[in-house]
């Protein structure tokens, strides 16, 4: 049988061509092939993979029919029995219904919801478990075995209950000193569930007073421990004493500060004035305050708090006082001074001499003394008189003595014509004197020097002196006069032959210009800004000349020079092959070339300007294959500086 077996194996190969069996099915001696097919009746599609076995002819088969979610309703065969050959069996069925199963967790008191509801699917008869969720602060108030039960045939809602649990939580509230921080009182401590209401007590503290508390003392207990702080201060005492305070003599109100003041201010007429922290004795700055002894002054004492302790107030009179700047012998003449209070008039005593009152307003004065002081040994007060004439106050006049002083800036010989410099204010004329020469005397104004010395100055081998003299004409000082000579350079640019200017730069004292060519001396021009430009013309034809520039001063000497270089011009002429018969004849200049002429054998035509590329027009010139034509380039002046020869091209088409 095996080998008739294995032959029916190799007849098949043979005819197929495979190995594949297609629908042949190759069983063991006496076997057939069962096979079970799961299908959904409502469908028609499979719901399962299928059955299949080999089964002996004497041999009982059993046919599984167990598939989750669906019910079996019929067979086409028994799922059990003998078989006679192969065989298919289907196995029909009908999907089971699902249900739902919801769990809400909920607040057993409020009804809120707590969590996301929890949803699950089963079919008829499963078992299904719930998961009891943690809720801070609550607790799971339904039975456990709410939380897993058998799905039935309907959906099925289930609800969980939860328990809030409520908290309690600590308040402390502390008793201190504001000012020192000390404790005053043995804290208020209390055990509260959230949402209990509180009233924390305010104790009375002997020596102190309640000044504030750092939260609500009434309220209701929140999720966390609280504690708040009450603040109580010193109930505080002192006392005030103040001094006269005399107008135009005392810058300060003074006095004494006891017991627990602070800090004091000024009333002035009802107005308060800055506070000041004191301690024992006070000085309060009050210039700007107490200007009359009409005002009402008060001094007012507080605790560290801004409690007022005490208050007390303040004698006010009134000092007249006047005050003298020093007065200048030769300088001035003029007593200048100022007053306070109520000064009417000033007068001067000499010496024990009264002089002649003036009268005065606005705080200042100003008494002319003319010539009657003229020694600072002279004894000099200044008396202030009210207006009934009687004196209210005096003060000696300090004396001095300008000894003149004059300060003169350095000369320089041939830069300019004035003698510069200042004086101090008893120099009110001045001098020169020249190698011992005295020379015009001229007035000092407002301290400046301004001598005009023409040509008094010209070398610094002189000795030159300025001499400061007063109003009546004593000299007070003199100085010499610092003398030095005019410098500078001159810097010629290259000159190239052909340009009608001499350029260059100067600096220094230079302010004048000449030109020497070979021994030929020209003009002088000034010059400005540092730059000069000398018109030469056609003066300069060669590069052998020999060609310098001289610097000068104000005054025309000479105080520099330099040579000039020389370069020739050149350039270059380059045109274009020419056919006979064209109107003109183009090429290229460069370099100093700025014109061309054209020769045509041998004879020159008119030149025109030439800047880069240029078109001679040739019409009616003759030119002919045979002719010899040249374009000749020259610089502005007309020199030549380049010839060159132009190709000249038969005009084939004319042939």
């Amino acid at each position: 049988m095996q080998k008739f077996i294995t032959s029916l194996v190799i007849m098949v190969l043979l005819i197929t061509g495979t190995s594949q069996f297609s629908s042949y099915q190759v069983h063991a001696a006496g076997g057939f092939q069962l096979t079970a097919e799961y299908v959904d009746q409502d469908t028609g599609g499979k719901i399962k993979a299928d059955y299949t076995t080999e089964i002996a002819a004497d041999e009982t088969y059993q046919i599984p029919a167990d598939v989750p979610g669906y019910e079996l309703e019929a067979t086409s065969a028994p799922l059990t029995g003998k078989l006679t050959s192969d065989t298919i069996i289907q196995l029909m069925y009908k999907k089971q219904a699902e249900y739902h199963v919801t769990a809400h967790y909920l607040d057993a008191d409020t009804g809120n919801k707590l969590h996301a509801d929890y949803v699950t699917t089963g079919i008829t008869g499963a078992t299904y478990t719930i998961p009891a969720i943690t809720v801070d602060g609550y607790k799971l108030e339904s039975e456990p075995s709410l939380l897993t039960g058998t799905i039935a045939d309907a959906d099925k809602e289930i609800t969980i209950y939860y328990k809030k649990q409520i908290q309690t939580h600590k308040l402390t509230a502390h008793y201190i000193d504001k000012d020192t921080g000390a404790k005053l009182h043995d804290d208020y401590t209390v055990e509260l569930k959230e949402g209990e209401s509180y009233s924390v007590p305010e104790y009375e503290i002997d020596q102190f007073v309640f000044q504030s508390v750092t939260d609500s003392p009434q309220g209701v207990m929140g999720k966390t421990d609280k504690e708040m702080t009450f603040r109580y201060i010193k109930d505080a005492a002192g006392k005030l004493s103040a001094n006269l305070y005399t107008i135009n003599k005392d810058s300060s109100v003074t006095g004494t500060a006891e017991g627990d003041i602070y800090q004091i201010c000024l009333i002035v007429n009802r107005k308060f004035t800055p506070f000041m922290k004191v301690n024992g004795d006070f000085e309060y700055p009050a210039e700007k305050y107490i200007t009359s002894p009409d005002q009402d002054v008060w001094v007012v004492a507080y605790d560290r708090h801004g409690k007022e302790l005490d208050r007390v107030q303040v004698p006010v009179k009134l000092k007249s006082i006047i005050t003298a700047t020093t007065f200048t012998i030769d300088k001035d003449s003029y007593i200048q001074g100022t007053y306070k209070g109520v000064i009417r008039k000033v007068a001067i005593q000499i010496d024990g001499i009264k002089q002649k009152a003036i009268s005065v307003s606005n705080g200042t004065y100003k008494y002319y003394a003319g010539n009657k002081i003229t020694s600072q040994k002279q004894d000099i007060e200044v008396i202030g008189y009210g207006a009934d004439g009687e004196e209210l106050d005096r003060t000696k006049l300090s004396l001095a003595e300008d000894a003149g002083i004059l300060q003169l800036q350095p000369f320089k010989i041939g830069s300019g014509s004035y003698i510069e410099g200042t004086a101090t204010a008893s120099i009110t004329k001045a001098y020169v004197e020249v190698d011992g020469k005295k020379m015009t005397t001229v007035p000092v104004k407002n301290g400046k020097i301004h001598y005009y010395t023409s040509n008094l100055i010209q070398s610094k081998k002189q000795q030159v002196t300025v001499v400061g003299l007063n109003r009546y004409g004593k000299e007070l000082d003199r100085k010499p006069l610092v003398l030095s000579e005019t410098a500078g350079t001159i810097t010629p640019d290259v000159y190239k032959m052909g340009d009608s200017y001499l350029t260059g730069h100067i600096s220094g004292d230079v302010q004048k210009v000449t030109v020497q060519i070979d021994s030929q001396v020209y003009a002088t021009i000034s010059v400005t800004n540092g730059e000069f430009r000398y018109y030469i013309g056609n003066k300069i034809n060669t590069t052998d000349q020999q060609v310098k520039l001289i610097g000068r001063d104000k005054l025309n000497r000479i105080i520099t020079s330099a040579p000039v270089e020389i370069q020739a011009q050149s350039g270059t002429v380059e045109t274009n092959a020419f056919t006979v018969g064209e109107s003109y004849i183009t090429g290229i200049a460069t370099g100093d070339v700025k014109k061309v002429t054209v020769e045509v054998d041998g004879k020159s035509f008119t030149t025109i300007p030439a800047s880069g590329e240029f078109r001679y027009y040739v019409k009616g010139l003759g030119i002919s294959a045979n002719s010899k034509v040249a374009v000749v380039g020259k610089n502005n002046h007309n020199q030549e500086l380049a010839r060159t020869e132009v190709t000249i091209l038969e005009n084939k088409k004319a042939l």
